[in-house]
């Protein structure tokens, strides 16, 4: 099992080279789709995630947590995920016909149907991917995942060439599944049998009761958003709104996503050897916001020219909620540190009734903000992201033995690094917005980034740290012999 840094290390790179590969696709199916393509893809896969919740049933929270992972607990976890996922699979079809029906576009169907086609490999993809989490393997992780973009974005673009339109995105999310599929089979855990099994059903059940619950109220916020700009002011604002937030999106998976495999794994085993997680948490609150905040503030300053320059002229409308939704993603990227605490403890039923509570609120403030405009809408996720927030930050801290008063103080430095990096992008624009083409965007962003440095160092910021011990460790690794 390699080190957590190690491990950290590998996730990142799996993030930041994916997030690449998906970014250049981006880029050219921006110039080859419309916005009413992509808000149509949009408002499908949105459904899909919101119907397909119930497929994985607390499964890999059950793998990743279990203390004695045996066959037969293995196989009854593969049965489960069978059961719901070919429920799903046929609740899905009926589903997807209302749906077209109820936006006026029959195309809506087709592109849930196949979309839905990805919930037959669910089973076996999530049960081998889950395990190679909870061993560290993030090396083979990192080789699956790779070939996953790749093959997904090779095959969305060719099928959007042709003219495929929205349903090239559905295939493509087809063709990456059945790629992960082909990496799970070589890389499968062999001390386990795959014959699903039902026996010894019923841990698994009460656990997926909570984490399903939990995680449908979770996925109900952020996807009811675009179901409501879609619904109230069509398909084509809904792919503006959408192209705004994969902006945020990209740093998002590029960061918060890379740490959050990695916190689950650390975390549970931690729980599973009987550690507390009282210090765990404040420092991994610092960590990632070190990270997130500064990363997320900056690109409120550049969003407009990096639109422009990244998706052309058609999505500049796009802009405008992308930075107000960069507040969503700083809360939520603390919220995500969240759920692997709750699913690190055993805690789902905890997660569940604060989901419970906090959502009908979330979705009144949804309903209500996207009735306006696109920066409304936007404005109306960063409200329900703080309506989530300090709940379960209360929840989670009784759960790790913390106080708000650590959270704040451990927050208190990414704060600061947020600012300089700001302060020093807004600096570099002010001085050179006279200046055409797009070395000011790049100089933006590199005085963003230096301003980032100098705040690590000025508040000793521990992320600041821990990123000088991996370079120490990176050199190390990959200096010569002959060379030290």
């Amino acid at each position: 099992m390699p080190s957590p840094r190690n491990a950290l290390l590998l996730s990142f790179l799996e993030r930041y080279t994916t997030t690449l590969v998906y970014t250049v696709a981006n880029i050219v199916l921006s110039r080859l789709l419309t916005p009413h393509d992509t808000g149509l893809f949009t408002a499908g896969f949105a459904l899909t995630v919101l119907i397909g919740t119930f497929r994985d049933f607390g499964v890999a929270t059950y793998v990743i947590q279990e203390p004695d992972l045996t066959d037969a607990k293995w196989r009854a976890a593969l049965g489960v995920s069978s059961v719901t996922s070919l429920s799903v699979f046929a609740a899905l079809l009926p589903a997807s016909v209302l749906a077209g029906r109820a936006y006026h576009d029959p195309a809506l169907t087709r592109v849930m149907v196949v979309s839905g086609l990805t919930l037959l490999l669910i089973p076996f993809n999530s049960l081998v991917l889950t395990w190679l989490r909870r061993e560290l393997r993030y090396g083979v992780l990192y080789r699956i995942s790779l070939a996953g973009a790749a093959s997904q974005s090779l095959v969305t673009v060719a099928l959007a060439w042709s003219g495929h339109g929205a349903m090239s995105m559905a295939w493509g999310s087809v063709a990456n599944s059945f790629v992960i599929l082909l990496g799970n089979v070589r890389h499968r855990p062999r001390q386990f049998g795959y014959r699903p099994s039902l026996a010894g059903w019923r841990p698994i059940a009460t656990l997926g009761g909570y984490a399903t619950i939990g995680s449908l109220c979770n996925e109900v916020t952020p996807n009811a958003a675009d179901l409501f700009v879609g619904h109230f002011a069509g398909l084509a604002a809904l792919g503006q709104f959408s192209k705004g937030a994969s902006l945020v999106t990209f740093v998002n998976n590029g960061v918060t996503a890379a740490i959050m495999p990695v916190a689950l794994s650390l975390f549970a085993a931690k729980r599973r050897a009987g550690e507390a997680l009282d210090a765990a948490l404040p420092q991994a609150l610092a960590l990632l916001t070190g990270f997130t905040w500064p990363a997320f503030a900056g690109l409120a300053v550049v969003a407009p020219p990096v639109i422009r320059l990244l998706f052309g002229s058609q999505w500049t409308a796009a802009a405008a909620p992308a930075r107000v939704i960069v507040l969503t993603a700083m809360l939520t990227s603390m919220t995500a540190l969240h759920a692997v605490v709750y699913q690190a403890a055993g805690a789902l039923r905890l997660r569940m009734m604060v989901q419970l509570a906090v959502t009908p609120f979330q979705l009144a403030v949804l309903f209500i903000a996207t009735r306006g405009g696109l920066v409304e809408a936007a404005l109306g996720t960063a409200i329900s992201a703080a309506i989530e927030f300090l709940p379960s930050q209360l929840v989670v801290n009784r759960i790790c033995g913390s106080t708000m008063r650590i959270v704040c103080v451990a927050l208190l430095p990414s704060a600061a690094v947020a600012a300089s990096t700001v302060i020093s992008a807004l600096a570099a624009a002010a001085a050179l917005q006279e200046m055409p083409g797009v070395l000011p965007l790049f100089a933006v962003i590199g005085s963003g980034v230096l301003g980032w440095i100098v705040g690590l160092a000025v508040t000793r910021h521990p992320l600041g740290t821990q990123l000088v011990s991996l370079l120490r460790d990176m050199r190390r690794r990959f200096t010569l012999p002959g060379l030290t």
